[in-house]
This record gives structure tokens, sequence and C-alpha cells, in this order.
């Protein structure tokens, strides 16, 4: 009803206020009555009245594990025990994994190596064994007396390139500052126990061959085209000590060929950087001297006159001498010709490509782009009285060691020479190193995800003990998937690909405690009152289902990657697919 200015009165607003009250009172009792009915129907109930408030709570306990003596009684009654209880599961698996450790066993092998050729290709296959026959015909090497000294062989070094952005490289301010940081690495207090060793011989090559000895007579020099500065370096270099004749052989070139320091070894032999001897510094950085050392080396061709390009200073190069019998020569000194021989240009070994001498065409170029420079690292090193081997297990310590020593040198090298220069590296074992000090620095990262995960399952659960119990135990899962991955699949590979699995069941192991919540939320509205085992089992019930789902296809998902025939797709995949499931069982 309205009164006279058409506004509704008092008395039929309660009216409508009533009706309201009384529709929903009638929906709430029909939402009661569908539960009461779904409950029947969950236990087979043919006939179905009305049941009692209490009835109704007996029923619904009862058939979602109200038992006093079912397992979730016995969880509401023991929190602690089944708290302990589950953790226990993965402290025991760590403690057999710490067992299997210390009585030799690999369980992983961290790596940051990515491996990417094809697993069962031929041309892999075919290179292994390649690999395997060089072993065995260095086994019998062995056999015959033939091993190697420590040190001996060149296999690792540290490469560094310096490159000019503009301009040339031919500046005494740069060469200076490039003989400071090659000698801040070979003065080096621990530098000699890694450098290359050279051997000679001596006068054992002149007696009974059963008693040939090596002698070491120190660090082999490295190199670098600062050396090629030293006046000595290379004789014919220079006008004054080339010879009368340099490109016609004699025996006169050969003294000179050998009185070169590039010729020699040992002691006498640096032009600087001589770990043994710190004083020797016999390079000259003058202005006439670099422009000699560059106008030689532009014009030097190794070729016959006629095969050489029109700039070519073919009244110098190639220079040619007589080689002799090694043997009498130092026996007997006597020079018994067996052939003649002319030196290659050297110093494209440590110049750009693109300097000297052009055979297609191009004119000669003096500018220096830039140098080049490699310091040698030995094996096999000593390992007390033996040597340690140079494959397997022996060859990667050898290996780690080195690499931690050049390591030391990275903020060096880093920070370069100024000039305009740029300097790039490549030094054995420092690419592992330097990622594995990246990889630390990411997982700073994973730190800052965990706290904020951590402040925010606090305050959703108001309590701190719950939510570092639930990333704990997404943390925990690790161990049992790692057992798995190296004891059921026979992996030990573990690359940085599979160390992302950290940030991966961060998020999924998180992402299923959110699901567990809000399904533990909804249960205090659809079952008030309720006791604990109650509402924990229709809360398991439901969001394992879901977590079951989700679980189930990302697994299937990072499954799906052991089809590749990449190593470092395939493991990555496996641990990740079996992170997943140890999660979910975790979490259920």
């Amino acid at each position: 009803m309205m009164d006279d200015d058409g506004n509704i009165t008092d008395k039929e607003k309660q009216n409508q206020a009533k009706h309201k009250s009384h529709e929903a009172e009638l929906k709430e009792k029909e939402h009661e009555y569908d539960m009461m009915h779904s409950v029947a129907d969950q236990l087979n109930e043919e006939s179905v009245g009305l049941l009692s408030e209490q009835e109704y709570n007996d029923r619904m306990e009862s058939s979602m594990g109200g038992d006093d003596d079912g397992y979730f009684a016995k969880m509401e009654r023991n929190p602690c025990t089944f708290c302990c209880r589950a953790y226990s599961c993965f402290v025991v698996l760590g403690f057999l994994m710490g067992i299997a450790a210390s009585f030799g066993a690999t369980i992983i092998r961290i790596s940051t190596e990515v491996p990417m050729y094809i697993r069962e290709h031929r041309t892999y296959k075919a290179e292994t064994a390649v690999l395997q026959a060089e072993e065995i015909a260095g086994a019998k090497l062995d056999e015959y007396g033939l091993s190697l000294q420590e040190r001996e062989e060149d296999e690792f070094s540290l490469e560094i390139l310096y490159i000019k952005r503009s301009g040339g490289l031919d500046d005494p301010d740069v060469l200076a500052d490039m003989k400071k940081l090659e000698e801040k690495i070979i003065f080096d207090r621990e530098y000699e126990d890694f450098c290359t060793l050279d051997y000679t011989l001596g006068d054992t090559i002149c007696g009974d061959p059963d008693d040939l000895e090596f002698t070491e007579i120190g660090c082999r020099r490295h190199t670098s085209a600062l050396n090629f500065f030293d006046p000595a370096f290379w004789l014919p270099a220079y006008d004054a000590t080339d010879g009368d004749s340099p490109t016609v052989p004699s025996l006169g070139n050969l003294d000179i060929f050998l009185n070169s320091k590039l010729a020699q070894s040992g002691p006498g032999s640096f032009a600087f950087a001589d770990p043994a001897d710190r004083s020797v510094d016999d390079t000259d950085f003058s202005s006439s001297n670099i422009a000699t050392v560059i106008e030689y080396w532009s014009r030097y061709c190794h070729l016959e006159a006629s095969e050489c390009p029109p700039e070519a200073d073919t009244t110098r190069s190639p220079f040619a001498y007589v080689e002799v019998n090694e043997t009498a020569f130092i026996c007997d000194n006597t020079s018994i010709p067996i052939g003649n021989a002319t030196a290659a240009n050297y110093f494209w070994s440590v110049v750009d490509s693109g300097f000297g001498l052009s055979f297609t065409g191009e004119p000669r170029s003096t500018t220096v782009r830039g140098w080049r420079t490699e310091i040698f690292m030995g094996t096999p090193r000593r390992d007390g009285d033996s040597l340690l081997e140079t494959e397997g297990d022996d060859l990667d310590e050898q290996e780690d060691d080195i690499g931690e020593f050049l390591f030391e040198f990275q903020d060096d090298l880093e920070d370069g020479i100024g000039n305009g220069v740029d300097v790039y590296w490549d030094g054995t074992g420092m690419e592992d190193l330097y990622a594995e000090e990246q990889l630390f620095q990411s997982f700073m990262w994973v730190a800052g995800s965990f706290l904020f995960v951590l402040s925010y399952l606090t305050a959703q659960t108001s309590s701190f003990f719950l939510a570092i119990a639930g990333m704990v135990m997404i943390l925990l899962n690790f161990i049992p998937a790692i057992l798995l991955y190296r004891f059921v699949f026979q992996f030990e590979y573990f690359g940085v690909l599979n160390m992302l699995g950290v940030f991966i069941i961060l998020g999924i192991g998180v992402d299923d405690i959110f699901v567990f919540l809000d399904t533990w939320n909804a249960t205090e509205w659809h079952f008030p009152g309720q006791p604990f085992r109650v509402r924990i089992a229709e809360a398991l019930a439901v969001a394992g289902k879901a977590m079951s789902v989700t679980s189930s296809s990302t697994a299937l998902s990072f499954f799906a990657n052991a089809t590749s025939v990449f190593p470092a797709v395939y493991t990555f995949g496996i641990f990740c697919a079996l992170l997943v499931i140890c999660n979910f069982c975790s979490v259920c």
C-alpha cells in the first residue's frame, strides 16, 4: 500500500521484509534437506526421511572418517606424533643417502656443463670409439717405457685476446699494460705448481739408449706477442743479425735460427715473465723497435718468391737454413746436413688474421687489431710419489685445480687493461666456476622467493609454525627425488637445468598448499561444528582430487621430455617429474 504521496507505507515495508526472510528460511531448509539426502544416498539408504540435527551430525561424522579409532581421529589426538613421523621419513632417506656417499657411491655429479650431443647417434659413437682407441694406444706407450713426464703435456691453458675498438694495438702503453697483466698471472706464487714443464735429455742422448733420462728445465715459455719485441727473440727480424743471405739455406743461418730465443727452451729463452728469474725483461717497446717488428712480419712470406704477393719482402723471407743430425751435432759437435728448412710466419700465432700480407688481392695491413696470449698449464700433475692419470676422474681433478688457480685472476681479466682495449679470455675450468658463482647469485632469488611465500603463508594460516613446516616439506622433496633419480633411473649427471627444479617445485608445492588451505577453510562453512577429523577427511578428499589432476598432468608433461635425444633435456624432465610426484605424495 502507498500513502497519498505515492510512497510505500511502513506496514507494507514490514510485510515485504517478512516475506523475504521467509523465502531465505525456506531456501536454507531446502539446502539442508538436499545435503541430508546426499549423505543418505552415500550410505545406500533406500528410504529417506527427515533426520534430526543429531542424527545428521552422527551420520555425517561416521561417513567421513569420524571413527574414534580411525586414522584421522588418531591424527587429531596426536598431531605432533604424526608430524614427526612424516618428517622422519625424509630424515631416514637423507641418512641412507649419506651412508651411500660415505662408502664412495656417487649420488649426483653436479655440473655446469649442458651436454647437448645426440645420444645413440653414429657420429657420437664413432667419436667415443676414437677416444677409447687413443686411451688404449696410450696404455701401450706406457708398456714400452714411453710414459709422460710430470706436467709435460700442455692440454690446459689460459688464452687471452686483446681487441682494439679503433686504431691499432702497436702502442707502447698498450704493450706495457699487457705485460703487467701477464706478469701478474705468471709471477703468482702458485703458477710454478701448475705450469707446463720443459725437459731435456741433455748428454744422456749420447749414451746407452736404455739410460735416457729427462731433466726438468723449468716452466715452458708462454705464447705472447710481447716476446717478439725482444730483439733476441727472432734475430732474422733485424738487418744486423739476419745473415748475409736470409733466404738461402746455410749452416750460418742455422746458427742464427738456433741462437734466436724462439727456437730455445728453458733458462735464457724468456723475453720477459720468467717465473724462475723475475728480473728478466728484454722487451723493447720503443717506437722504432715496434715499427721494425711490425714492418718485418707484415712483409714476411713463408712461400717461394713466385707464390708470394707483390708486397712481400722476398729478399728476407722466408728465412731458410740447413737441418742437421741432432745427435751428431750435440754429441760430436759435427754438422751433418739432412735437408733444408724454412721458417714459418710465427707472428701469425699471436696477431689477428687481418694483419700482414693478403693472398686474396687486398693490400698489406700493418694495423694490429688483436693480440693473442696463451699461458700453458701442464698435466699430469704429481700426487705424492706417483703421477695422476691423464683421463677419467684424475684428469677432472687436475682440471678443477687448474680452474681454481686461474679463477683467482677473473677480476683482473674483467678489469682489463684500459686504453680502449677489450680483453677476452678462455681458461680451463674458469667457465664452470663462473657459472657456479652466477648460479649461487641466482639462488639468492630463491631465498627471496622462499621468504616472500613464507610470509604470505604465515598471514594466511596465522601460524608461523605451520607455514615453515609446509615450506620445509616442499624442499625436503629433493631427497626422495634425488634417490629415485640416481638409483632407479641410474642418472648421475645433475646440471644447471636440474637445479631449476628448485623454482619449479617451490611454485607447484606452494600452489598445492594454497589449494588445500582453501578447501580446509571451506569445510568450516560446509560442516559447521564438526570435529577436526571430519573436516580434514573432507578437505583431503576434495583437495586431493584437484592436486592429483594437476600433479599428474604436470608430471606427465615433464616425463614427455624423456623422449628427447639431448641428455640435458631428458634428465631435466625426469628429475622435475619425480619432484612433482614426491611433492604430491608428501602433501597428500
